[in-house]
């Protein structure tokens, strides 16, 4: 299985150019599962959910937050930062959750993680990923929180990062999804920028399946990094994440 996150950046920036840039971007890595943030609208869901063969769709429409599947869904919920599906694959239930954190407020993203784990135990299935725009480095308690290093709001959670885990496996260093320097959105659409550092907010996380056996990891890594050349921009000013799991 497949499975992707993707924030495509609700910006009026290289349109309609880069619209169309986003949908073959994205079918081109022949997902199973789409986490998406930032969608604009329900014409560029349907849009994308057509391109992807993804008929099975959960979205959130006031923050634009969608989960698109090849499975079919058994159940779905939303919350103000997340949308997911509950799938039907094979003998095993996969709850797959898309996630946009806010980015003003360390306080709001710390309660919005504590309240989306929650409903997360609420609803059973044999595996969950939890996957999209964090919002927050390395270092933040959100991810020591989802990695088992901190409680929150006398929370616990206990998932794995899976490019952490990708990078291990394959020797290779963890890349920035959000990247100051290199995207052309700033120095293109916007002034370079020489203050911010480049960022790992996007991530997909695997809940601890036990008594489940854990998936093979097969593959993890950046997509989406490709500058198109009327627009002057990649498809996002974020680069997307995939990972391919064998349960």
């Amino acid at each position: 299985m497949r499975i992707l996150t993707f924030n495509l950046w609700d910006s009026p920036a290289g349109m309609p150019i880069r619209a169309e840039h986003i949908r073959k971007t994205l079918c081109s890595i022949h997902a199973d599962v789409l986490c998406l943030q930032e969608v604009p609208d329900r014409t560029t869901l349907h849009s994308i959910a057509a391109g992807c063969t993804c008929p099975y769709i959960c979205f959130q429409p006031d923050v634009g937050i969608a989960v698109l599947s090849r499975y079919p869904q058994t159940a779905a919920w939303e919350h103000p930062y997340a949308a997911a599906l509950l799938l039907s694959c094979g003998q095993y239930t996969l709850q797959i959750v898309s996630v946009h954190l806010p980015w003003k407020s360390t306080r709001q993203r710390e309660q919005a993680i504590t309240e989306i784990t929650r409903l997360v135990e609420s609803h059973h299935a044999d595996y969950t990923i939890l996957a999209g725009d964090f919002n927050c480095s390395d270092t933040s308690d959100v991810h020591r929180f989802l990695t088992g290093d901190c409680s929150l709001a006398g929370s616990d959670a206990y998932y794995y990062d899976l490019a952490l885990s990708w990078c291990v496996v394959s020797g290779t260093p963890c890349e920035h999804t959000l990247d100051f320097r290199h995207n052309p959105r700033w120095g293109i659409y916007e002034p370079e920028n020489t203050i911010e550092i480049p960022q790992r907010y996007d991530r997909i996380y695997l809940s601890n399946p036990y008594p489940n056996l854990l998936p093979k990891l097969t593959d993890c890594r950046l997509f989406g990094t490709e500058i198109h050349p009327e627009t002057g921009l990649c498809p996002s000013d974020h680069y997307g994440v995939y990972a391919d799991l064998q349960f």
